[in-house]
């Protein structure tokens, strides 16, 4: 029975030791090398938290400029066929002032070689060009242009600067081919302005054949922009899955 006492009596003071001696070096740790899960936990779900905020404002911002360059082309596509249509009218009316003028001289003249005179021809054709009707026309063309301009550079730059939503391949190459079509149609946009300054030279310079051959290219490519521009969007539409 005494054997007992003392073995139980042991036992409780090397348990108190060993208590003591895991508090001793518990205590002489210092603080900041104390973690625990609890410590941890809520500054990794912090960044977390952080980290989606900032993806998901990147995805809104190129989302928001995706939706804005799609109206913005639309609205460009617009002004560019009104400035085909009024265009068309302003080349339609010079031909038929100068028809009236070249019909004047072959009734003055009573012959329709005279009238086909390339000198004649010329006068007719500058008279006709600087005709007030024909300035006031050329005007409204001009602030067309200039207005269709300002949208088209303002769309194709938000198209060359913003980041693309889309990460799959066949999105990725969806993206690359809208790309290559505006290479197309900015180029054409570029030679379109260049044919309206020559075939206003020509104009001005009583030039039939250049004044004709200059106009009717300047109309072909004119109406063709809006086609290829819109056609240009159209290809995402042709995405499956879309």
């Amino acid at each position: 029975m005494v054997m007992c006492l003392i073995l139980a009596v042991s036992c409780a003071f090397a348990e108190s030791d060993t208590a003591d001696a895991v508090t001793s070096a518990t205590s002489k740790r210092p603080m900041s090398e104390v973690t625990t899960f609890t410590d941890t936990a809520p500054s990794a779900l912090s960044d977390n938290a952080k980290l989606t905020a900032d993806l998901k404002r990147v995805f809104d911002r190129q989302y928001t400029a995706a939706k804005l360059h799609k109206q913005l082309a639309y609205a460009t596509a617009a002004l560019v066929l009104a400035t085909d249509i009024e265009g068309t009218y302003h080349f339609l009316n010079m031909e038929k002032l100068g028809h009236q003028f070249r019909d004047s001289v072959r009734t003055a003249t009573n012959s329709r070689r005279s009238a086909r005179n390339p000198a004649i021809q010329a006068i007719g054709i500058k008279q006709a060009w600087l005709a007030s009707e024909s300035q006031l026309l050329r005007a409204l063309h001009g602030a067309l242009i200039s207005s269709s301009i300002a949208a088209y550079t303002a769309t194709a730059t938000m198209e060359l600067t913003a980041g693309r939503l889309a990460k799959d391949p066949e999105g990725i190459r969806m993206a690359q081919l809208h790309r290559n079509i505006f290479y197309v149609h900015a180029a054409l946009m570029a030679c379109n302005i260049a044919l309206g300054y020559a075939e206003s030279h020509a104009l001005s310079q009583g030039n039939h054949n250049q004044a004709v051959g200059f106009g009717i290219t300047h109309l072909i490519i004119g109406y063709s922009l809006p086609v290829i521009m819109i056609g240009s969007g159209m290809v995402f539409h042709a995405q499956p899955g879309r």
